[in-house]
């Protein structure tokens, strides 16, 4: 074992001792759990000091916190960069206050790799038996948001390479004012990119349109509704988004669908009819005593230009009790036809993930996983190098644990194996053991009133190296909060690889500055700067953005 690897493993060993004695006995949590505070009211809208860089994600359910008990529960409905607008669901209490403390399972490093906010939506919604009381209906009136964004860069080692992009987009989620049965969802975005290339030329301008989602839906009858258009079901997590019809059927205990649709194009999002897709599924939920379980199958078949692409089938599990948590999925492929002929098995597993928190104190919380998914989709604003850095060990077996020490600190260990990611380089491609290190401080009586720090390190037999980040955030009045973040990233090459004759080492630097505002109950204000140095390519950004929220 080299020294570098004897150095880490040693900070791991220290790191995890050192959380494990440290922890004081608080309220009852999950691994990878974070805090988050109310910052506005609005009738039935509450708004957190928590957004994207905290880990919170749209359609995340959030329990508020008194005495170390849930009492409410929300669901995040608008999610900023280090801000949230989140709905209050029905069933809990609603004298919520300025200060009330909220907790979230945070996505962020393994936990992003861990679920995404569409595959996990299924698990989570289990937990509010409010909402399973109240089986498909609506919001009974529209919410949604309107806003127009820019974003600029440059290449700092090309002065002459640059681009802006001004953009837009809307969203909207809700019953059709007047008519009680009818529910739209809406979230389409527009942007104009103009570019000017490193020799200088100034490229064609271009205009886009994304639509992630376009439906209109009629509720039937009670626990009965038919859905029109683009749009994706928590119990159909394997097929995501779709063009086409979806009809569900649900009671208390017992749900049931089944679709037909096409695959919209996957670069431009752009109708296609060139992939076809059929399916169906049951459910079903229980709730045992201080805990809930659901359990889904389903059979799915896709077909591209006429021919077999995919049949197969899958099973979904979830359970959420006081001491632990667990979800699943399997999907069991079944080949006929000329996958057969190639000498494929007739049944194959493939798309394994499991995610299990166990809480072993009330203090520490405890995490293990595996995830072979074939791919994910993911949808973000923003890419940053500890981004890049998570995305590229995204499958593999992982485990770790989550501490509070105290009532203002929070630490966490991870450790992974993993085969490979999104992002592959050859830098990080193959098999890699990484370990990762956060540690938080959060006091909203001080300014700064949070301070977050990560420490990753990885070793894959075409490189080693680690990962740092910082950040440092407070509320310079009740409207306005700043963020300062940064990170180092550094890859050394294994010695006589091909990347270890072209640069004997790989180091990015990045800095970002952030201020978000609210302008009032329905306005809100992002301004976002940034620089990375490094890499292969040095570059600068500028981000802004002002959002109407009804």
């Amino acid at each position: 074992m080299s020294g570098q690897s004897r150095g880490a493993t040693a900070a791991v060993v220290v790191w995890a001792a050192a959380v494990l004695c440290a922890a004081q006995p608080v309220a009852a949590q999950r691994a990878d759990t974070a805090f988050a505070r109310v910052t506005y009211l609005s009738g039935t809208s509450v708004y957190l000091d928590a957004g994207e860089r905290d880990g919170l994600t749209e359609g995340a359910l959030l329990d508020v916190i008194r005495r170390g008990s849930p009492v409410a529960q929300l669901r995040a409905r608008f999610v900023s960069p280090s801000r949230s607008q989140c709905d209050l669901v029905p069933g809990g209490a609603t004298d919520l206050q300025v200060g009330d403390s909220v907790r979230y399972t945070r996505r962020s490093g393994a936990a992003v790799a861990a679920a995404l906010a569409k595959d996990t939506a299924a698990a989570v919604q289990i937990t509010s038996a409010a909402a399973r009381s109240r089986p498909l209906t609506g919001t009974n009136q529209l919410h949604g948001r309107l806003g127009v964004r820019y974003l600029a860069a440059w290449q700092r080692d090309s002065g002459a390479a640059r681009l802006a992009q001004p953009a837009s987009d809307v969203r909207i989620d809700g019953a059709v004012p007047g008519i009680a049965s009818l529910e739209i969802a809406v979230d389409a975005r527009a942007r104009r990119t103009q570019s000017v290339t490193i020799d200088g030329v100034t490229a064609p301008s271009r205009t886009s349109t994304l639509i992630y989602q376009s439906s209109l839906a009629w509720r039937a009858a009670p626990g009965a509704r038919v859905r029109l258009g683009r749009q994706y079901s928590t119990e159909l997590s394997a097929v995501s988004l779709f063009d086409g019809a979806l009809l569900e059927m649900d009671s208390r205990h017992v749900g049931a669908g089944a679709f037909a649709g096409t695959q919209p194009d996957v670069l431009t999002m752009g109708y296609s009819t060139r992939v076809r897709e059929y399916g169906a599924y049951v459910s079903a939920r229980a709730t045992p005593l201080n805990s809930a379980a659901s359990l889904t199958t389903g059979a799915i078949g896709s077909y591209d230009g006429g021919q077999i692409d995919r049949e197969f089938g899958f099973v979904s599990a979830s359970w959420y009790g006081r001491l632990a948590s667990l979800y699943a999925v399997q999907e069991l492929d079944y080949n006929r036809g000329w996958k057969q002929t190639l000498g494929t098995p007739t049944f194959l597993p493939t798309s394994t993930f499991a995610s299990l928190r166990v809480r072993a104190t009330d203090a520490v919380s405890i995490q293990a996983g595996y995830d072979s998914r074939r791919s994910v989709r993911l949808y973000r604003n923003y890419i940053t190098p500890a981004v890049t850095f998570d995305d590229s060990f995204r499958t593999g077996i992982w485990g770790g644990l989550f501490a509070e020490i105290g009532s203002h600190a929070n630490a966490s260990f991870d450790a992974r194996h993993s085969k490979g990611g999104l992002a592959d380089t050859t830098r990080v491609s193959g098999a890699a053991n990484v370990f990762t290190m956060t540690a938080s401080l959060h006091d909203e009586t001080r300014i700064p009133s949070a301070v977050r720090t990560r420490t990753s390190v990885f070793r894959t037999p075409a490189a080693s190296g680690w990962l740092q980040t910082l950040a440092v955030s407070g509320n310079l009045t009740e409207t306005v909060q700043l963020e300062a973040s940064g990170g180092l990233r550094r890859d050394i090459p294994a010695a006589g690889t091909a990347s270890a004759a072209i640069s004997p080492r790989l180091t990015v630097r990045w800095l970002e500055l952030d201020a978000d505002v609210s302008l009032g109950r329905s306005w809100y204000l992002l301004f976002a700067a940034s620089s990375e140095r490094g890499g292969w390519e040095g570059s600068d950004q500028i981000y802004s953005a002002l959002t109407y929220r009804f």
